[in-house]
C-alpha cells in the first residue's frame, strides 16, 4: 500500500503544476484579440501563485502520506493539496473564464 501511496504522491505532484503552468501559457498565448486582457492577467496570476504553493503543500503532504502510512494520514495527504487547486479554479471563475 505504501508503493501506491507514493506513485499517487509522485502523480498528484507532477500533474497539477503542470497542468497550472499550461493553463497560464495558454492564456498569455491564446488569448483572444479585443477579450478583456484583465481576466487574462487574473489567470496568469493565479496560475504563478498556484504553481510554488502546490509544490509546497503537495509535496510536502503526499510524501508525508505516502512514508507514514496509514489510511487518516493518506487522506490527509490527498485532500490537503488539493486546496490551492480550488482556490485557482476559483480565481478561474472569478476571471470570468
Amino acid at each position: 500500500m505504501r508503493v501506491l501511496a507514493a506513485a499517487l504522491a509522485g502523480l498528484e505532484v507532477v500533474l497539477i503544476p503542470v497542468s497550472a503552468f499550461m493553463a497560464m501559457i495558454s492564456v498569455m498565448l491564446f488569448d483572444a484579440p479585443g477579450s478583456d486582457q484583465n481576466n487574462a492577467l487574473w489567470v496568469a496570476f493565479a496560475c504563478l501563485w498556484a504553481l510554488p504553493l502546490t509544490l509546497i503543500i503537495g509535496a510536502g503532504f503526499e510524501i508525508w502520506a505516502a512514508i507514514s502510512y496509514t489510511p487518516r494520514r493518506f487522506a490527509i495527504g490527498l485532500i490537503l493539496p488539493m486546496i490551492p487547486g480550488v482556490i485557482f479554479f476559483l480565481a478561474l471563475m472569478a476571471a470570468g473564464f
